[in-house]
């Protein structure tokens, strides 16, 4: 998930370097689809909190055995 976030930090990075009128551009672009991007969020969220929860489930279990070891 990290590599996910550090490309919407660089995309965020780079469209903030692009001149006014390519970022008005791309808002006014981003704005029409905001139907399509919600579910993208939606999705985002959910695989983020998703993956974290599995990776504490397994490092739990994980713990678990070796302590019954």
């Amino acid at each position: 998930m990290g590599l996910l976030v550090l490309a919407l930090f660089a995309f965020t990075a780079a469209q903030s370097l692009l001149p006014e009128s390519f970022r008005n551009r791309l808002a006014r672009s981003l704005q029409t689809q905001t139907t399509v991007l919600n579910v993208l969020y939606l999705m985002f969220v959910t695989a983020f909190v998703s993956f974290g929860a599995i990776r504490a489930l397994v490092e739990c279990a994980d713990a678990w055995l070796l302590s019954g070891l």
